[in-house]
């Protein structure tokens, strides 16, 4: 499923973007932030369309290596007519750019081909053994489906450093589909319209890692990471004005926040499996920020995330974790303090990670208490928090109600 057409079914609350007080200092809001009128209207975007793609639209390119070797320095690369790549290598090609310019102005007769097979992207590699090397530069796309980077078919591209900039709607600054692979190293990225998540894996999964680089979309249906297969954002500064920090959407999904900060105007990290899935994401330090719902928010499929080394998880209306559609959750938190209502989710802490719930909660499990008589230390409430005590992980509190640090109890759900 490519990333725009998860928006058009997933469950989907309107934003109140301006940036609440208390969450304005974050670290992964680098600039001021817009005004409504800067953000892209909503009624402005365009319906996904059902999610197929052919594959089988024409495409031209300005310029093609068939195989082979080539090396460019300071060179321009133009393409406006519909569908047109700028820049493509096929038949295990290998370039190498430096400081190269690219600009797209042509739109796309289908944004499904675009996000599947790279049709009218800026930038691609498509192929075993092909390659693309980029450093410096930048790569800027005006037309719909213009994907500035695009790996598919086990291409690949790395860049290093300089700059991309979207703003057609249904592209993205780096996608990549059927076991692609892109590595980014302090590259800055900029998305403004809808459908334009800065970072994409789609149909048939692959890879991307970023390193450092700052990360702003502005557009609705637009978010920083957006992952059915995997991606990982070690020491990235990101932030989706009108989504959702994070979307996690694949059969298999992995995501890594490494010293990462991440904010959404939505929620930070939402999960969404129309059938089974089974996610992993790790939280290691740096901080996920929700401006307008819980950090962490799924629905279906199964998911484990692992927070650690005082990952900073920030909500502005003090939801930790909410679980529905059958999903199950398991939060383990390492030397990490939490804070935030969770509901649905099973809980384990371990190395003095500890969790303070401001309102009621319901725990599915809880592990790494330390009971001490009718006491249970490692949570902190002013209300009640259930845990369900059939389950084997909560065999060691017996059944019982235990008084909490605050006042609230843990006691079984009814």
């Amino acid at each position: 499923m490519r990333p725009t057409a998860f928006h058009k079914i997933r469950r989907h609350r309107l934003a109140v973007l301006p940036v609440l007080t208390g969450l304005i200092a974050s670290r992964a809001l680098w600039g001021a932030p817009p005004a409504f009128a800067d953000i892209v209207d909503p009624t402005a975007c365009s319906t996904p369309g059902p999610g197929g793609g052919s594959g089988t639209i024409t495409s031209t390119s300005a310029f093609t290596l068939d195989g082979g070797r080539a090396a460019f320095s300071d060179r321009l690369f133009t393409a406006d007519d519909t569908n047109e790549t700028a820049v493509l290598v096929k038949n295990a090609g290998a370039l190498r750019l430096l400081r190269p310019t690219v600009v797209t102005g042509g739109n796309t007769e289908s944004a499904d081909d675009s996000s599947f097979y790279g049709l009218n992207a800026a930038v691609r590699a498509t192929g075993t053994g092909s390659s693309i090397g980029i450093r410096g530069g930048g790569i800027t796309t005006t037309g719909s489906g213009a994907n500035a980077l695009h790996a598919d078919y086990d291409g690949s591209i790395t860049m290093t450093g300089g700059r991309l900039d979207v703003s057609g709607q249904f592209a993205h600054p780096v996608l990549v589909s059927h076991d692609g692979n892109a590595v980014l190293r302090d590259v800055d990225m900029v998305s403004t319209a809808c459908h334009g998540s800065a970072v994409a894996t789609d149909q048939g999964d692959g890879t991307i890692e970023v390193h450092g680089g700052r990360l702003e979309v502005s557009g609705k249906y637009s978010t920083v990471l957006y992952a059915t297969g995997t991606i990982k954002a070690y020491r990235v500064r990101g932030v989706a004005r009108a989504d959702n920090a994070v979307v996690m959407a694949g059969t298999t999904t992995t995501v890594l926040a490494d010293h990462s900060d991440l904010t959404g105007a939505l929620d930070g990290v939402q999960g969404f499996a129309m059938g089974t899935a089974d996610n992993t994401l790790t939280v290691r330090g740096g901080s996920i920020t929700a401006q307008g719902g819980p950090v962490f928010d799924f629905s279906g499929g199964t998911t484990v995330i692992d927070v650690s080394d005082g990952a900073g998880l920030l909500s502005a209306t003090n939801q930790l974790a909410t679980v529905s559609g059958g999903a199950t959750v398991t939060l383990n938190a390492s030397g990490t303090r939490l804070h935030g209502t969770i509901t649905g989710a099973a809980l384990a802490l371990s190395h003095g990670a500890t969790w303070s719930s401001p309102g009621d909660s319901a725990l599915t499990s809880v592990t790494g208490l330390r009971v001490r008589g009718s006491e249970a230390h490692g949570i902190t409430s002013a209300d009640a928090i259930t845990y369900d005590a059939s389950l084997a992980p909560n065999a060691y509190l017996a059944g019982r109600t235990y008084a909490l640090a605050g006042g609230g109890t843990l006691t079984p759900a009814p």
